[in-house]
């Protein structure tokens, strides 16, 4: 979690917290580590966040597309084919 203090804000949050206790798992808080990863970065890391972003964007449109072929062609396509599709499409 963001911080430890944050209120549970819908049913999502309040499963997940459920399922963490559940499994024995903690809580950490992560606004410490998040106001290291927010700060000012230097020219490179702005550029390797924006060729991130872009590869990112690249790869789900490519996915979606694929997945919407599936559904207007009403075919059949199990989740470990699309998963190995994609892998192939990160490679």
């Amino acid at each position: 979690m963001f911080k430890k203090i944050d209120e549970e804000d819908g049913d999502l949050t309040k499963i997940l917290i459920e399922r963490v206790k559940a499994n024995n798992l903690k809580i950490t808080e992560m606004q410490e580590f998040m106001d290291r990863v927010n700060r000012v970065k230097i020219y490179e890391e702005i550029q390797n966040v924006k060729i991130a972003a872009r590869f990112t964007e690249w790869s789900f449109k490519k996915l979606i597309g694929d997945l919407e072929d599936c559904m207007q062609n009403d075919i059949k396509v199990k989740h470990r084919k699309i998963g190995t599709n994609f892998e192939k499409l990160l490679d």
